[in-house]
């Protein structure tokens, strides 16, 4: 999921709110004959919030966390040095990632992934020069360490001389 798909009303759904509501009722916290006090009220939209912000939490995180959730995810960090193949065109080249992706989600695997920039700005120390540079990643679910290995070595950027560093994110 990214960031921008949740531009707009992010609204919980209805069924949602009804399912609060009768919670509510059943607790005798809300009652539908009267009028609820302001303490009734307070509580009923104090549950909607805590409700819409979990469902928002859980959208921003993709719901996926390594957990009871879903599978594990995991990290494929991608690497370039002067070994890796540039004659072929830039575009030619995310045509055939997009298709690689394209086809890992067709058969279930959540992925998703960016290219990064030149660019980049080193904190703290480093205990030697980094010749080769990140050049981008994907994350990817996988039912194990080794499925994620064969994902990973599936992936056109080692055809193109790249390397991959496939690191399980943990969840937090």
């Amino acid at each position: 999921m990214d960031l921008r798909d949740l531009q707009g009303d992010v609204t919980p759904p209805s069924r949602l709110k009804a399912r609060v509501e009768e919670s509510l009722r059943n607790r005798g916290v809300l009652q539908s004959a009267r009028r609820p006090s302001r303490l009734t009220f307070a509580a009923g939209v104090g549950g909607l919030a805590l409700i819409g912000a979990a469902f928002m939490i859980g959208r921003l995180s993709g719901g996926r966390g390594g957990d009871a959730v879903g599978p594990p995810r995991y990290a494929l960090l991608l690497y370039e040095d002067s070994t890796f193949t540039t004659s072929v065109p830039e575009q030619a080249l995310v045509a055939e990632y997009s298709a690689w992706a394209s086809d890992l989600g067709r058969r279930g695997i959540v992925v998703s992934g960016e290219k990064l920039g030149p660019a980049a700005a080193r904190l703290g120390a480093w205990g030697r020069d980094v010749r080769e540079g990140l050049s981008g990643f994907f994350i990817i679910s996988a039912a194990s360490d080794s499925a994620a290995a064969a994902i990973a070595n599936s992936c056109p950027h080692l055809r193109h001389g790249g390397r991959i560093v496939v690191r399980r994110i943990d969840p937090t």
